[in-house]
């Protein structure tokens, strides 16, 4: 009996397994969109292939910038839940649901813009950002929701890489304007 430990201190011994993933979906996104921008600049591949990783790239850059706004926008609206109107309750009911069908991004822009406490200049910075990542958004949205047309700039690999070398800079501008870029280490290491 001298050997044997209290039943409390018996407790303690015993084991718990579980399982923690922590996901930060924007820098995941912008690391495999630098990957794939960076296949593409390969100067031996041939011309589809350099097409698959730019296709890839945007989407995945894509991916990245609606990944922040929407966390970021939830962010903000958490901060002024008290002065919230009933289309930003229900925005802000929506991003934290799982399954939700997001609202575009000129929404939550907006309410961005709106409780971000930015100044003019910050302001005006946005909406001309949002304005040059449009492009990039379209091209995207060209392919993804493919409509039977013609697409002659689908495969202009020049164009589209001089469009998809814009993308990392705007995301930077984009959090920079919002957010103290430094504190984002996945951009500042990716883009190093």
């Amino acid at each position: 009996m001298e050997n044997e430990a209290p039943k409390a201190v018996k407790a303690l011994h015993m084991e718990i397994s579980c399982h923690l993933t922590v996901a930060n979906m924007e820098a995941e996104d912008f690391e495999d969109a630098m990957y794939f921008l960076n296949c593409a600049s390969d100067q031996n591949l041939d011309s589809f292939s350099k097409l698959r990783y730019l296709r890839a790239a945007v989407v995945f850059f894509c991916a990245c910038m609606d990944a922040w706004v929407a966390r970021k926008t939830e962010t903000v609206l958490i901060k002024n839940e008290n002065e919230l109107n009933d289309d930003e309750k229900k925005l802000l009911c929506v991003l934290r649901t799982p399954g939700q069908e997001i609202p575009g991004q000129g929404v939550m822009w907006k309410v961005l813009a709106k409780y971000s406490q930015l100044s003019d200049e910050q302001k005006r910075t946005m909406k001309s950002l949002y304005k040059k990542w449009q492009p990039i958004k379209e091209y995207r949205d060209s392919f993804i929701h493919y409509a039977q047309r013609n697409f002659p700039e689908h495969y202009d690999d020049a164009a589209i890489m001089t469009l998809i070398c814009e993308a990392p800079k705007y995301i930077g501008q984009a959090i920079g304007v919002c957010d103290d870029l430094k504190t984002y280490s996945w951009y500042r290491n990716a883009m190093s």
